[in-house]
């Protein structure tokens, strides 16, 4: 679809990310964030929830790495879109070096044709000469001329 064209992203003006569950991500955000602190200030009463280093040591650590995975990503998907930009033009240009010369192999051509019909005229007029009764007399004369005159 890429190298036909038909596709229907455009590359350069790329439509906005979407934005719905930033509201979401927040909220959940802040509620984790209220709960943590609610269980640091009411130790003893909540026994039966996980220390807070056990969960900052495989929860909260495992997700940054999440996190910077995809900021990763993200970052690999832009150069992606450089790279494939690039590609893009480079194909462009190529198409242009290519009716550039598709034009002169079209005017070659047309001279080409051009010299071959001025060929087939003068074939023509030449069979034309060749087959009159006057070119048929004129060479009997020469024959006979140079016959005469000793010539090959």
């Amino acid at each position: 679809d890429f190298l036909n064209e038909t596709y229907e992203y455009d590359f350069t003006n790329p439509p906005a990310d979407k934005v719905g569950h930033i509201k979401v991500r927040e909220d959940l955000n802040n509620r984790c964030t209220n709960f943590i602190k609610d269980c640091e200030e009411n130790k003893d009463e909540n026994e039966m929830l996980p220390d807070i280093k056990f969960y900052s040591k495989y929860v909260t650590n495992k997700s940054n790495w999440l996190k910077d995975i995809a900021l990763k990503v993200d970052e690999k998907n832009k150069n992606l879109d450089d790279m494939l930009l690039k590609l893009k033009d480079g194909i462009v240009q190529r198409n242009n070096v290519i009716n550039v010369l598709k034009n002169e192999i079209e005017n070659v051509n047309v001279k080409l044709y051009e010299k071959l019909t001025e060929l087939d005229e003068a074939k023509y007029n030449l069979y034309h000469i060749e087959t009159s009764k006057a070119w048929r007399i004129c060479k009997k004369l020469y024959k006979l001329r140079d016959n005469m005159l000793g010539n090959k």
